[in-house]
């Protein structure tokens, strides 16, 4: 990947409805250079494409993120809990993890009985000994441009 097809990226990244010609005329190449390497990049790099939802427009008020410890007698099935938390109402995305943790999902809420009959759905699932929750106000729009400073960094990295 050179330094055209991480432009491509980045500007897609911002906006992925952006048309080729507008890409095209703003790297000064053609828009069948810029089809010619998404085409590629699709098939290397995208994973897929995503809409981006403002969670408060569909009456979300709220985020949180609770991060879960599993016990030392159930790791073992610490992906069948997984995949159960996956399934309660409203997980946006979630994550098994190294550390202090196990794993932490992010979830929006409308209201605070949300919150708590969440916490309830958690607290029914074998194996989960501690949940840490931290709240914060709901996210204007999910997912986030998340891939911009990453971007940067392979720009400026050296090869």
């Amino acid at each position: 990947m050179d330094a055209t097809d991480l432009k491509i990226v980045e500007i897609l990244a911002k906006n992925a409805r952006v048309s080729f010609r507008k890409i095209a005329k703003q790297l000064n190449i053609s828009p069948q250079m810029v089809s010619r390497r998404y085409n590629k990049l699709k098939k290397t790099v995208f994973s897929y494409s995503s809409v981006t939802v403002n969670l408060e427009k569909l009456g979300f008020k709220a985020s949180a993120g609770f991060c879960i410890k599993v016990s030392k007698e159930k790791q073992s099935e610490i992906n069948q809990i997984y995949d159960k938390i996956t399934k309660l109402p409203n997980v946006i995305v979630g994550g098994v993890l190294l550390g202090a943790v196990d794993m932490c999902f992010l979830v929006p809420f409308r209201n605070f009985a949300e919150i708590f009959n969440f916490q309830k759905q958690l607290s029914e699932i074998e194996g989960i000994e501690e949940v840490d929750i931290t709240l914060y106000r709901a996210h204007q729009s999910w997912p986030r441009e998340l891939h911009q400073p990453f971007l940067q960094n392979i720009k400026h990295s050296p090869t």
